[in-house]
């Protein structure tokens, strides 16, 4: 599998699909997403600012409480849709192991984060579903605190598994693994 943007590789993997995006910020890629028409999108963020290495973040000092109140606005209405407001490691354990079609990380990129992320949620992905995520690649070396090419890499060769990835290296390329 070879996808150009992520919204290629979500408009293949998402339509009809239940679906969670884990880290939402201001709900730009959820947009992409739910015109998809996934059968249920959650969308999983803890819209609060956080400490240790993750305060390197930009959008973690943006204003969370109003980027919350977009997403919450602009996507509570629609039936599909969920907004959780939670740490993913806490929003986690609300979900039955399989449940999701798709689950796409977006949230706290530094080693620890992404291997808490990719470790939790693996399990609530169903076989033949995809854990996917952004920020594979580093576009800005500015960026060194994103490890997420080096965690998903080492967590995938431990499995035995497959990391496709996007071509759009410069808006930082994302990254899927089929759930065998």
């Amino acid at each position: 599998m070879k996808w150009t943007t992520r919204q290629n590789m979500v408009e293949e993997v998402a339509p009809g699909k239940v679906c969670a995006e884990i880290g939402v910020w201001r709900g730009d890629f959820s947009r992409v997403i739910l015109a998809t028409n996934p059968k249920e999108l959650h969308l999983i963020d803890y819209w609060g600012k956080q400490d240790g290495e993750y305060s390197r973040d930009p959008t973690n000092n943006e204003n969370l409480e109003e980027a919350y109140q977009i997403v919450y606005e602009e996507f509570s209405l629609d039936s599909r849709v969920s907004v959780i407001r939670k740490l993913s490691s806490d929003a986690v354990g609300g979900y039955d192991n399989g449940f999701f079609d798709v689950v796409y990380i977006d949230a706290n990129h530094t080693w620890t984060g992404i291997t808490v992320d990719i470790f939790a949620w693996w399990e609530k992905v169903k076989s033949g579903g995809y854990l996917c995520g952004h920020d594979y690649t580093k576009a800005d070396p500015s960026y060194d605190w994103i490890e997420v090419a080096a965690v998903v890499d080492a967590w995938a060769r431990i499995k035995g598994l497959l990391v496709h990835s996007t071509e759009d290296y410069s808006v930082g390329a994302s990254w899927a693994i089929l759930k065998p």
